[in-house]
Parts: C-alpha cells; structure tokens; sequence
C-alpha cells in the first residue's frame, strides 16, 4: 500500500473531534478533510480512495463496521477507528472488519498523532526499501516498495493486514508461524488478552484471492500449532524471501 498524499479523512460521525488534533494535523502539512456522516464520505471516497482515514464515533455498532467493510473492498488505506465507548468485541469486530488501528478514549491529541504517524512510517519503510526489492515465491513475486503481489501476471489486490500475513508466512515458510506469535508480530494485540479470528478470516481471504488467481502457492494449518505457506512440489523449495534475480 502506498500513501499518494498527505491527506486525512475523518468521518466525525460523533461530531465532537477534538479540534487541536485537527490542527495539529494541518500544522504537520496535511490536508484534513471533514465528513460528519458515511454516506457524505463514500461519495467523495469513490471519486478519491487515497489517503488516511479516521473514524470518530460515540459507540461502535454494525454501522460503522460495515463502514470499514466498504472502505477495504475499495481501497488499502489505513483506517482507524476512535471510540467514546469500547468494548472487547467491539476491537475484535473492527480488526475482523479491516481496521487497522482501534483506539478507546480518553486518548489526547499527541497520542492520536502518535498513532496516525506510526503507520505512515511503516507504510513508508516498506515503500522506500532498497531499489525494487523485489522477492519471489513460487509462482508469488512480491514488491516491497510498490507493496505490491503478482500471481503470474495478475496483480493481487490485498488489504495492508492481507500484505503483511503473506509476508510473515513467507519470511517464516521454513517453520510454523503460530496464531499467537503473528496475532502479537503482525497485530500488535496480546493473544492472553482477546479471543479473535482475526488472522483465521484474514488468511481466508488471502487464500481465496491465491486460489482466485491460480496460483500453486498454497497455505497449510498445522492443528493446535499454526499455519505454514508452502510450495507443492517434489523438490525442496527456496529459502524463504529469495530475491528475484
């Protein structure tokens, strides 16, 4: 995924957004749009799905989740939801859902700038390593500073969470990447915490945009341990991450 402008949406639907972040963010030299309802956003979304969205709401409800929904069957921009009120469920829905960032108030501007600029710096690091880098996969061939994934010659639309999953497996095929290890690495949640099939519908997902597009890599569930992404062959595959001559 690759950040074409410096631009934030928020989607203030509780309309009570604390106006010195806003400022804060146009201090900073981005361009902050204002939308008090999803439909207002959607229909400027639809003309323009770059950028950086937050979601201010009193309470999360299917609503806004179904909100999410939408946004990550058009686009990969990161999303982050902001809350009056949270419950566990309501973290684990949003992450099910595509968010990428779920945060309970009270949480002060700082924060909140904290967060918004962490992600841009990991989308950023990814885009800007060296050259193409460009590594492949069986029939995967991945690019990092593109942050794109082709199959063949088709271009895989994934989700940031999507892109991340298959890079983890990938960097770890040689091993059993265990649900806790990757809910923590790729998450950032403790798995003692919440109960989430987070990385099970994400892996989902993954597996039908592969099998969607042909391909033979395929993905393997070892039970009570984790998961592991394989080659079928009679060979022993590549070294995990081999770059692409």
């Amino acid at each position: 995924m690759q950040i074409t402008d410096k631009t934030i949406h928020i989607v203030d639907i509780s309309e009570n957004i604390d106006q010195e972040f806003v400022k804060i963010l146009r201090d900073k030299g981005f361009s902050v749009d204002m939308f008090k309802s999803p439909d207002e956003f959607l229909d400027e979304f639809s003309k323009n799905s770059s950028g950086f969205i937050i979601i201010n709401v009193k309470e999360s409800d299917m609503k806004i989740f179904n909100l999410c929904s939408v946004i990550r069957m058009r686009s990969t921009v990161p999303v982050m939801i902001v809350s009056e009120k949270s419950l566990e469920n309501d973290l684990v829905t949003a992450i099910n859902m595509g968010c990428d960032e779920y945060i309970a108030k009270p949480v002060s501007s700082m924060e909140l700038l904290a967060r918004v600029s962490s992600i841009l710096r990991r989308i950023e690091y990814e885009n800007q390593k060296s050259g193409e880098c460009v590594y492949s996969f069986g029939d995967i061939v991945i690019n990092l500073r593109r942050h794109e994934v082709l199959s063949g010659s088709e271009i895989l639309h994934l989700t940031n969470k999507e892109f991340e999953v298959l890079l983890y497996l990938i960097d770890n095929s040689d091993r059993v990447a265990g649900r806790n290890e990757m809910l923590s690495n790729i998450w950032g949640f403790s798995s003692d915490l919440i109960e989430t099939r987070a990385i099970d519908d994400c892996i989902k997902r993954l597996r039908k945009k592969l099998a969607d597009s042909s391909s033979k890599t395929t993905r393997a569930t070892v039970r009570a341990h984790g998961l592991r992404i394989r080659i079928p062959s009679s060979r022993k595959p590549p070294p995990p991450m081999a770059r692409r001559a």
